[in-house]
């Protein structure tokens, strides 16, 4: 840890459902979402980014 830097707890986690991807990032503050489409190349975006803020 750096002086006076407190650290972060950080989650995340990948499902399936109905043959997409659901991804979710979060902290105690702010949770981040998309859901994926897979491809033969990797992935592509199946929703619009979702942002979560909390108070």
């Amino acid at each position: 840890m750096v002086r006076g830097i407190k650290p972060v707890e950080l989650a995340y986690a990948a499902e399936s459902l109905d043959g997409q991807i659901l991804a979710r990032l979060s902290t105690p503050s702010i949770a981040l979402g998309r859901a994926y489409r897979p491809t033969g190349a990797g992935a592509m975006p199946a929703s619009p980014l979702s942002i979560l803020q909390r108070n």
